[in-house]
C-alpha cells in the first residue's frame, strides 16, 4: 500500500521532478504558422468553361517572454507578426478577364497568461493560453480587368484581439519544451481606414470566432531559464 501512495505522489508532483517549471523562472519563446492554399473555379459563358482560380497564403509569427508566479502559471508579453496574401482570378460574364488580390500584413504586442497541468513524470501536459494583443498594420487591395486601368486602395489597420487558446507541451529537457496551439475563440476588431486620395472609407470588422482550422494551427518551442530546484531522481 506504502509502494501504491508513493507511486501516486510521484506521478500527481512529476512536473516538479523533470520540467523545468519552477516559481520565479523565465521563460522565452518563439513560435509560427504557415499555410498555403490554391483552388480552380469554372465559369460557364455561352457553353464555354473557362478556368479561374484563387490563392491564399499566411504566415505569423509570435515572440513571447513571461515569468513564472507559480509552478503552472505564467504571466508575459508578446511580439506578433502577420501576413496574408489572397489572390483571385476570374472572368467576367461578358469573358473578359478580371481579379483582385489583397496583402495586409499586421504587427502587434499584447499580454498573455499560461495555466500548464502536467502529467506523469511531467515531460506532457496541456495549456489554456489566454492573451490580449493590440494590432496595427497595412492593407493593399488591387484590382485588375483586361478592359481598363488597375486600380489600388491602402488602408491603416488599427484594432486589438482577445482570445482563449488550447495546447499541449512536450518536454524534451528540462529546460526546452516543444509546443502545438490548436484554434482559438475570441473577439478580434479592426478599424480600416484608407489612404487613397480618391477615397475616404473607414471601415470596421467586430468578429466573435470559434475556429480550430488548419490555419489557427502554431508550432513553438520554449526555453525556461532559472534555478533548478527539482528533487534529484
Amino acid at each position: 500500500m506504502k509502494k501504491i501512495i508513493c507511486f501516486f505522489l510521484l506521478f500527481v508532483t512529476g512536473h516538479v521532478s523533470y520540467s523545468q517549471m519552477q516559481e520565479g523562472n523565465v521563460m522565452l519563446g518563439l513560435a509560427g504558422s504557415y499555410y498555403k492554399s490554391d483552388g480552380n473555379l469554372s465559369y460557364n459563358n455561352s457553353q464555354v468553361v473557362t478556368p479561374s482560380s484563387n490563392t491564399n497564403e499566411q504566415i505569423q509569427l509570435n515572440v513571447r517572454m513571461g515569468y513564472m508566479l507559480t509552478d503552472r502559471f505564467v504571466l508575459g508579453g508578446t511580439v506578433l507578426y502577420s501576413k496574408n496574401t489572397a489572390a483571385v482570378t476570374v472572368f467576367n460574364s461578358n469573358g473578359s478577364l478580371g481579379g483582385a488580390s489583397q496583402v495586409q500584413e499586421n504587427y502587434g504586442f499584447g499580454v498573455f497568461g499560461r495555466y500548464y497541468k502536467m502529467f506523469g513524470e511531467g515531460r506532457t501536459g496541456i495549456f489554456a493560453h489566454l492573451r490580449c494583443n493590440y494590432i496595427i498594420g497595412v492593407s493593399t487591395v488591387e484590382s485588375a480587368a483586361s478592359s481598363g486601368p488597375n486600380s489600388s486602395i491602402i488602408y491603416n489597420l488599427t484594432g486589438y484581439d482577445a482570445g482563449l487558446v488550447p495546447g499541449v507541451v512536450f518536454f524534451v529537457s528540462k529546460r526546452i519544451g516543444v509546443e502545438a496551439t490548436f484554434g482559438n475563440f475570441g473577439f478580434t476588431r479592426l478599424v480600416e481606414v484608407s489612404k487613397s486620395k480618391n477615397s475616404n472609407t473607414r471601415n470596421s470588422t467586430n468578429v466573435w470566432n470559434m475556429n480550430f482550422a488548419l490555419t489557427s494551427t502554431m508550432i513553438g518551442i520554449n526555453f525556461y531559464f532559472g534555478s533548478d530546484t527539482s528533487p534529484k531522481q
